[in-house]
């Protein structure tokens, strides 16, 4: 990506000039839920199934953030169309 140089140290990045301490902090509301949904995922461990000794409880809420990292990606992406004027809501 033009105007991105990683800087000497790990935990900053210089990004069109500007120093960002981390890199998350350039993220927007899609960059942010998709990192929320991945946690998420690596919490279930491989095909999101019950691992053994897990509650129900402690499945539910990874599967929780899952699903509501996807409605808000979906909200986003659906409000930017509707900016754009291309589908009426």
């Amino acid at each position: 990506m033009k105007g991105f140089e990683p800087s000497t140290r790990e935990s900053s990045v210089t990004f069109f000039s500007v120093r960002i301490l981390y890199v998350c902090w350039s993220e927007g509301l899609i960059g942010r839920t998709w990192r929320r949904q991945q946690k998420a995922e690596h919490r279930l461990g491989s095909n999101w199934k019950h691992l053994k000794g897990m509650h129900h409880a402690a499945r539910e809420r990874p599967m929780k953030k899952i699903l509501s990292s996807g409605l808000v990606r979906d909200d986003d992406i659906c409000g930017f169309i509707g900016r754009l004027g291309l589908i009426d809501f």
